[in-house]
């Protein structure tokens, strides 16, 4: 794919997927960057086709129809798709209708199989193909395995269709069996077992979601609580305690203000690598304490370089700065893939220049307390080094990019924390993942308090386009489709294309933003009030949970996302062939410490997933996720149907669906956080 050559009559050749954002195109198709409006400007996303580009339908290339194709195919998909409704039986007559579209096209599969990629991102005509049809021989060679168990047929299905090159095959957007469905527990059994036996023991084929696990949040909380009290490690801090056994907010309110009392200022310190796990829990700090008291609070941000260096004062004015502390994250946090190779031989450096920048530059005189977003290694470092009141916010694994021989002391260094009562910690995380991997690791009860994102201060106000029509973003592809992302742009587009071309145009425009590719390239950066003026969000996660869902969601943005098993496949694909992305579940964070005890963790998945694991422990995962759990979300099972979703969204219903549980969540986490405040300013 990388090597192709443009072709004059069909794209211009592709610039990659930089991260950057879309240019505007008016209604007509001239190009602009942002129109200009008389409210506001209004970012547009629509790519450019050079005169001359031929145009071939999305759903007939997928389907094989049209003048390109033999009838072979289309007869073929009818009979299967009787046949798959049916749950894969057994059938003689579509099993000798399958071989003989393998005994006569199989010389052409792999040829195929590597112009497949080329067509899909427009940069090679159809007719290439040759009238082969890729998902239909694949479903044929499924057929057959169905019947002969030939394991061959579905390794086979695996190369020809891309699946560890691409995390995209396409199909389900099809009429063509999805296959990735059908067979990863086919192919996974295979692997674990070395015999097609799980295969010739499944009596129903084709509906692996049912087979999957989906997990209830309250009855893996009591597991991890009830598994903590058997290895003697149950009982949280005493202030957990109390609050979790208080019906509501208001004693801890009036607690609250009293201890306040007549203070005019409070000092706190918001240290970190990540703005957004910085502000997350600040602003839910400073919202607790907004309890009547007159107190005024002065803020320090220091750190905070992701995602861009200065969006603490950009953004939110918070504009203090430590130099010395910037080239300290600088010169220690400075990697995000691999590991810390200077942790073992350099810790104790590390130690010494920390506790010069806090020694010399004034930590003490800013801080009645300190809000510490991560690296779970820097803020235990810190307070080893000053006794404050201090709150650990995790959004991120206790060790992650920490060399395994090194992991212990990290561990250690976390469970002696969570064990001090004076001056004060607290420890909060941002999701049920990460609650697991302290349980098992560190072997503590942690608190999760759901994301709000209430710093963002915007309120969902759409503009449509020039034209009237309701705009929606797409969040970035690139991050996690990498060069199938391109063809997810173009098989998109051309359903766009299609729909006009058949009379019936699509009454919204997409935004896809960070690409630069056709003519769709703009420098210009998105702020919050940018994304507050969007009808809707097209969300692709591509972690664990990711701030951007939480800010839309309070903000009342409507989310489309991926079907659950979708979402399964893409996931498992990122953890198998890539080094990127899903960064909470990857096997290097795996490891904590000795258990004496012997007793074995009570769910069915340590809460990581090790290379080869497949869809179970990930589909157990993704099913606490925020994705999942968060009501008022809708789901998509293909591209067609992300549209038509789009198209029919009830935004005034979703809407106050989501209002009502921001709600109900906001009040259950501010008790939570007034009740930690009042344990950290005792």
């Amino acid at each position: 794919l990388f090597e192709l050559r443009f072709q004059e009559d069909l794209m211009p050749p592709l610039h990659g997927l930089p991260l950057l954002l879309v240019a505007a195109v008016a209604c007509h198709g001239a190009i602009a960057s942002t129109i200009k409006g008389s409210e506001s400007d209004v970012l547009l996303s629509r790519p450019v086709r050079p005169p001359g580009a031929k145009f071939y339908s999305p759903k007939d290339l997928l389907n094989c129809d049209g003048s390109n194709f033999s009838s072979i195919w289309p007869t073929f998909r009818t009979a299967v798709a009787q046949y798959a409704r049916s749950g894969y039986p057994r059938s003689p007559a579509l099993y000798q209708q399958a071989a003989e579209i393998v005994k006569v096209q199989h010389e052409s599969l792999m040829p195929s199989s590597l112009k497949f990629p080329a067509i899909l991102v427009r940069q090679m005509p159809v007719s290439r193909l040759g009238g082969f049809c890729l998902f239909g021989f694949a479903t044929a060679l499924f057929v057959l395995y169905r019947h002969d168990l030939n394991v061959e047929r579905i390794l086979t299905i695996e190369q020809s269709l891309g699946w560890v090159e691409w995390p995209l095959d396409f199909s389900e957007s099809s009429d063509w069996p999805t296959l990735w469905r059908h067979i990863s527990l086919h192919l996974e059994e295979y692997q674990r077992r070395g015999d097609t036996s799980w295969s010739e023991e499944v009596d129903f084929w084709g509906q692996d979601d049912e087979l999957l696990p989906r997990p209830n949040v309250r009855e893996v909380e009591a597991a991890i609580l009830a598994w903590l009290r058997s290895v003697g490690t149950a009982a949280p801090q005493q202030w957990l305690s109390e609050f979790q056994g208080q019906a509501k907010d208001a004693s801890t309110s009036v607690a609250l203000a009293r201890r306040l009392g007549n203070r005019k200022d409070l000092r706190i310190l918001v240290l970190g690598h990540h703005l957004g796990s910085s502000m997350e829990p600040f602003s839910m700090v400073q919202a607790a304490l907004r309890v009547g008291a007159s107190v005024h609070i002065h803020a320090s941000f220091y750190g905070q370089r992701h995602p861009k260096p200065g969006l603490a004062c950009k953004e939110f004015g918070y504009c203090d700065e430590n130099p010395a502390l910037t080239s300290w994250f600088l010169k220690w946090e400075s990697r995000w893939l691999g590991v810390y190779d200077w942790m073992p031989d350099k810790w104790d450096d590390c130690l010494s220049s920390l506790s010069s920048i806090v020694g010399s530059s004034g930590f003490v005189a800013k801080a009645d307390l300190v809000v510490c977003g991560g690296p779970g290694w820097f803020c235990v470092m810190l307070r080893t080094l000053w006794a404050v009141p201090m709150l650990l916010y995790f959004a991120w694994p206790i060790t992650p990019l920490i060399p395994p021989s090194f992991k212990t002391h990290i561990f250690s260094q976390v469970r002696a924390l969570g064990q001090t009562s004076d001056p004060p910690t607290v420890f909060v995380v941002a999701n049920w993942v990460l609650a697991a991997q302290f349980a098992l690791q560190v072997r503590m009860q942690v608190p999760v308090q759901r994301p709000h994102g209430i710093y963002v201060n915007q309120t969902y106000a759409p503009v449509p386009t020039p034209c009237g029509k309701p705009r929606v973003m797409v969040t970035r592809i690139g991050q996690w489709a990498r060069v199938s992302g391109v063809a997810l742009l173009e098989q998109t587009w051309g359903m766009f294309e299609q729909a006009k071309k058949e009379g019936r145009p699509l009454p919204f425009e997409l935004v896809f933003l960070s690409i630069r590719i056709r003519g769709a390239d703009t420098n210009k950066a998105v702020t919050y009030p940018d994304f507050a003026k969007f009808h809707a969000c097209i969300f692709w996660p591509w972690d664990v949970m990711m701030l951007m869902f939480n800010e839309l969601y309070t903000m009342g943005m409507p989310l489309l996302l991926p079907h659950r098993r979708w979402m399964v496949h893409l996931v498992t694909h990122s953890l198998t062939h890539t080094e990127v992305n899903w960064w909470h579940l990857r096997g290097s964070v795996a490891g904590g410490l000795p258990d004496p005890s012997g007793v074995p963790f009570p769910l069915p998945f340590q809460p990581w997933v090790e290379p080869g694991e497949g869809v179970r422990p990930v589909a157990f995962w993704y099913e606490l996720t925020d994705f999942m759990q968060f009501p008022h979300l809708t789901y998509f099972e293909s591209l067609p149907d992300m549209l038509e979703r789009v198209r029919t969204l009830d935004v005034p219903s979703i809407r106050r669906g989501m209002q009502s549980f921001n709600q109900a969540t906001f009040r259950e986490s501010i008790a939570f956080y007034r009740r930690a405040a009042l344990e950290l300013l005792r």
